[in-house]
């Protein structure tokens, strides 16, 4: 996580980025990389964010393969990143995601 963290953190358009684990149903859990932009930048796509990672020495199968933004990232009573709220967010999220592509799939 370190690793991705730290090499996304240095892409022009990102602030800061937090690596968090998300389900997948093939895998059993892909990279989710939440990332608080530069103010007056857009965000990188999962596209562009992989190939500067992999540009940076990053082997591309640890690269991000879903970016979530955010203003700041949850934080424990003690004033630490809660990586666990940031992956029960991510979770929660591809539930209603999926629900929604159940609904919309044509019966």
């Amino acid at each position: 996580c370190e690793e991705v963290e730290g090499l996304a953190s240095t892409h022009p358009a990102v602030a800061d980025a937090k690596l968090v684990a998300m389900p997948d149903p093939i895998f059993g859990e892909r990279g989710c990389i939440y990332l608080v932009a530069r103010p007056g930048h857009r965000a990188p796509s999962v596209t562009d964010l992989a190939e500067f990672l992999v540009g940076k020495g990053l082997a591309k199968f640890k690269c991000p393969e879903r970016i979530e933004l955010i203003d700041a990232f949850p934080l424990t009573r003690v004033g630490k990143v809660d990586k666990p709220a940031m992956r029960t967010m991510i979770t929660e999220k591809l539930q209603v995601e999926s629900a929604q592509a159940e609904k919309a799939r044509p019966r």
